[in-house]
């Protein structure tokens, strides 16, 4: 069931961003910098932006992946091929978590 399989993809990107902000308390706990600090050091910063931009982009995929398949007439499927609407989203991920971290 695509639906299933939505459900599953967001799923991942939910545990995933859990653990890059599990890293960044760890981080700081273990005298990394803290509060407003964490705005300043590059590396916190790719982690928060990371956690925060993550499911956003996947829900966004998802729907634009969807929207497409209902356009052509197609069942709705998520695998690999799909790489022409993951890409960007990747990119994007990519490019602004490396602008965040300057």
């Amino acid at each position: 069931m695509p639906a299933d399989k939505a459900h599953l993809w967001i799923a991942g990107c939910d545990v995933l961003a859990l653990v890059v902000f599990v890293w960044q308390v760890i981080a700081e706990s273990l005298g990394g910098p803290a509060n407003y600090a964490a705005g300043l050091d590059p590396l916190a910063t790719v982690r928060l932006w990371f956690a925060s931009t993550i499911r956003a982009t996947c829900i966004l995929v998802i729907i634009a992946m969807s929207l497409l398949h209902v356009r052509l007439a197609r069942p709705v499927d998520f695998g690999k091929s799909h790489w022409l609407i993951w890409g960007p989203g990747a990119l994007l991920i990519f490019t602004s978590t490396t602008v965040a971290g300057k």
